[in-house]
């Protein structure tokens, strides 16, 4: 409830940009994408297919 409580005290907007700044400062960020992506076996960005 105190959670209900909280998130309806705060704008849906207010919520998501307090949380695309989470990581802004965060060093390991890079890393951690790239070790992902690479465990995934995908590349960070989406080639282009040739037709």
């Amino acid at each position: 409830m105190a959670i209900d409580d909280w998130l309806r005290s705060k704008s849906g907007r207010a919520i998501l940009l307090q949380q695309a700044g989470a990581l802004a400062d965060d060093n390991t960020l890079a890393q951690l994408r790239a070790t992902i992506y690479h465990n995934r076996e995908r590349s960070e960005v989406e080639e282009e297919s040739i037709d």
